[in-house]
């Protein structure tokens, strides 16, 4: 056990004494040990450094604004109400899955309001907004009666 916290610890220290280098500059890095070649477009690098391209400018701009979320009253679409077993916490959790590959603008949220597992989907500001995506999901037919519920959602700031 204490050899994995002085394992623990040196890593910690090692990744807080690079912090500062971008993480490409670190992979590609000449170490002594080998070479690391990446080859991809110049935009999925200025992504993973956490730059922000802006093809109009022709430059790099990097990021930082940190972009929060803040809980409000909304609508969600409820797609699976179940029971209380650990199986009912699998199944909403593929139910959320279910929406969320055919709906990737969608998140899913599971949760367990006692004593059903539940899995609802979306942040809708307005319940005609719901009731749109509600058309798809039926259309679709991954879920058993889905519906809009009233909830409280996340929405950016």
């Amino acid at each position: 056990m204490k050899h994995i916290f002085i394992i623990l610890l040196l890593f910690c220290t090692a990744l807080s004494s690079s912090a500062q280098e971008r993480f490409m500059d670190h992979l590609t890095a000449k170490n002594g040990k080998g070479t690391v070649t990446v080859s991809q477009d110049s935009r999925l690098t200025t992504f993973i450094n956490g730059d922000y391209y802006d093809p109009s400018e022709k430059e790099i701009i990097e990021v930082t604004k940190v972009v929060h979320k803040q809980k409000v009253r909304g609508y969600r679409i409820q797609v699976y109400w179940g029971g209380n077993q650990q199986s009912e916490k699998g199944k909403a959790q593929m139910a959320g899955y279910k929406v969320t590959t055919l709906f990737p603008e969608l998140e899913a949220y599971v949760s367990f309001e006692s004593p059903h597992w539940r899995c609802r989907v979306g942040d809708f500001a307005t319940q005609r907004e719901a009731e749109e995506v509600l058309k798809k999901i039926k259309k679709a037919k991954i879920a058993t009666d889905p519906i809009v519920v009233k909830s409280e959602i996340l929405m950016f700031k």
